[in-house]
């Protein structure tokens, strides 16, 4: 053996022998405790997520079981028809399973073709840098909180969809299915994208050093190589989708029914999760409601553990192949190919340049050289744009957030913000917050009183369409409500009535006939036919518009003179949309009147803010009379333990 030599000494040497090589006893002891008592504790912490898991599903069997002892598992699921809170209750799974497949096709539709394209682009296409640029981005779509989601979809989706597409409601199964696709992305993405960068690069030069574009080995080669991955990937995200509660509740309608046709995702839908979520808290202890509650946990329960078991199948099928990844048919072809390339390079050069031009024209696509470089930039462009609408998901969605919030934040100050605050919870003077009420209201409401005048003078025809549209929009709550043939054509022929004098009263250019229409429509005024239904609207507008044509100046002439409408759309039309926009987004939009004022203990509950959240599908409950607004039935369940419990049979009494 060689001699350690001074200068090995000086480098070390001598320090690295006088470490022993063994480990003591006490070390070695030291070690096996803190290895065993650390996987104790992941052990542990395994065993509680699994017992956690273990419990959730026996308590949800547990308190659904006496519902499936009772009515059966066959009419629960085959059942269409949900109404659990009518005389004769029933309990019927079909139409919320129904609902609830129907946005999900509807956003993995969308989600899984954006996805795939991203995560192509991120593994294949961009560099590592940019990749880890974009993807936290990306990501970004899976932070942020569900009901902020569906107050997307309230304020931003949903009216666009009524003003672009025509529809009569913006809550409906569409709405719900793009803001579920918009969350499952990121799922789908991140799982798809992982799985495409475990493939191997040689498997990609393989490809690309036999002639094949980007396009064609990612698409003949890459994908179906990483297709265990991306199946799993699809699936987490369909998970995702089936799973959301929020959303749904906010954007989907909650209508109880099965569109016709099925593909119609314009109507509005119920998802399971959305009824858990609505009724569990009206439902009576141990009734059958309840029970019935959580027997459609149970079957989703039941639907995601099953599917998640496929996803976890397919994950371990990625993480396998991903160790040893048998080559694809294409693969299999040029490794047959390359032998024989090679056999007749050896033989004759001259030879193997033609051979080899044949070998290629028949491995290829007959497709020209142009043709499939055209093809693989635009599937380069595709995948790009995918990644950019996802970006811009991203910014249309907190945009609106982070503006809302900020006005919020500077709303805090405000005398609307007071008036907030005494209206709801008794906050603040209420003499003092009165008196900046009117004083703001005497500053604000001359300005808007000029507005309504040039807008009377000036813009019939917006007015005209506008009450076009809230007629339609009335048509088709009644058609979807499945009204009674007679009281249906009675309900749409009231309607159109108001309608017709509504647009005589725009288009007249006499003050007094316009006026004479308007008290017409004003007959109609806390009609049960009309409150919350969207012809109520009828009622604000000839309220506010007869206030401007009826009103004259000291010298008995109308303020607003109808006869000169046309000569003032030529010389004004332009400035007063200016000036218009203008003035709003100075003193903030003009106050919504409030609609008619039902009494509160109509709806006989402390249960008001639900009701009025959903007055439209209160209103029309009772099929057998038309109108009204609940039907009297006991409700002392809504009053346990509250200040309105004394007052239980003065309301009964007055329940219509």
């Amino acid at each position: 053996m060689t001699e350690l030599t001074k200068n090995d000494l000086t480098r070390g040497g001598a320090a690295a022998f006088d470490r022993p090589l063994l480990l003591t006893a006490r070390q070695d002891l030291a070690g096996y405790i803190t290895r065993y008592a650390g996987q104790s504790f992941l052990l542990f912490l395994t065993c509680v997520s699994v017992v956690a898991v273990m419990l959730i599903f026996v308590f949800i069997a547990r308190e659904s079981l006496p519902f499936i002892s009772k009515y059966g598992v066959w009419e629960f699921l085959t059942s269409r028809q949900w109404s659990p809170t009518e005389t004769v209750p029933q309990y019927g799974a079909v139409t919320l399973m129904a609902g609830s497949l129907c946005v999900t096709l509807g956003a993995m539709l969308l989600a899984v073709p954006i996805s795939l394209l991203a995560a192509v682009f991120l593994s294949d296409i961009v560099s590592f840098r940019i990749r880890h640029l974009i993807k936290p981005v990306i990501e970004t779509l899976a932070a942020i909180p569900s009901v902020a989601y569906g107050f997307f979809a309230i304020v931003v989706v949903g009216p666009w969809m009524q003003e672009h597409l025509g529809i009569s409601s913006g809550a409906n199964a569409l709405n719900a299915s793009l803001l579920l696709a918009v969350m499952a992305i990121p799922t789908i993405v991140s799982i798809a994208e992982d799985s495409l960068v475990s493939i191997g690069r040689d498997m990609r030069e393989g490809s690309y050093a036999l002639g094949a574009t980007r396009a064609e080995t990612i698409v003949k080669v890459v994908i179906p190589a990483a297709h265990s991955g991306i199946i799993a990937a699809v699936i987490l995200g369909m998970m995702r989708a089936v799973g959301e509660t929020m959303v749904v509740l906010m954007a989907s309608g909650n209508a109880n029914q099965i569109p016709t046709p099925w593909y119609d995702l314009t109507q509005s839908v119920k998802t399971m999760t959305a009824t858990v979520a609505q009724e569990m808290g009206e439902a009576g202890a141990g009734s059958d409601h309840r029970r019935a509650l959580f027997a459609v946990a149970l079957t989703l329960l039941i639907f995601t553990f099953v599917m998640n078991m496929v996803s976890e199948y397919f994950m371990a099928k990625t993480k396998k192949a991903s160790l040893h990844v048998a080559p694809s048919r294409l693969g299999q072809v040029f490794c047959r190919c390359i032998p024989n390339c090679c056999r007749v390079a050896n033989n004759n050069v001259r030879h193997t340049t033609g051979r080899l031009a044949e070998e290629i024209s028949v491995i290829l696509s007959a497709m020209t050289i142009r043709i499939r470089r055209t093809l693989d930039r635009l599937f380069t462009m595709l995948a790009g744009a995918s990644v950019l609408s996802m970006l811009g998901m991203v910014l249309l969605i907190l945009g609106p957030i982070i503006y809302n919030g900020a006005t919020a934040v500077f709303f805090d100050g405000t005398v609307e913000f007071r008036k907030y605050q005494l209206q709801s919870f008794s906050r603040g003077d209420a003499e003092t917050i009165n008196a900046e009420v009117l004083s703001t209201r005497a500053a604000r409401d001359p300005v808007f009183d000029a507005l309504g005048e040039f807008r009377l003078r000036l813009q019939a025809d917006p007015l005209i369409d506008e009450a076009k549209s809230i007629y339609r929009q009335a048509r088709d709550q009644v058609a979807s409500r499945d009204v009674p043939e007679e009281q249906a054509d009675e309900l749409v022929g009231e309607y159109k009535k108001a309608r017709d004098a509504m647009i005589a009263a725009y288009e007249s250019a006499d003050n007094a006939q316009a006026v004479e229409n308007l008290d017409t429509v004003l007959r109609y005024s806390g009609d049960v036919r009309f409150v919350g239904t969207p012809a109520e609207k009828y009622i604000h507008q000839a309220k506010q518009f007869r206030h401007l044509a009826d009103r004259k100046d000291a010298s008995g002439a109308y303020a607003v003179d109808l006869s000169k409408r046309e000569q003032y759309v030529k010389q004004y039309g332009k400035s007063f949309d200016e000036l218009d926009a203008l003035v709003t987004k100075l003193l903030g939009p003009l106050e919504t009147p409030k609609s008619s004022d039902l009494d509160r203990y109509r709806y006989g509950a402390t249960r008001w803010n639900i009701a009025k959240e959903f007055q439209h599908q209160i209103l029309w409950n009772n099929r057998d009379n038309l109108g009204r607004a609940v039907t009297p039935y006991p409700r002392q369940h809504d009053f346990a333990g509250t200040e309105l419990e004394a007052d239980l049979a003065l309301i009964e009494n007055n329940v219509d």
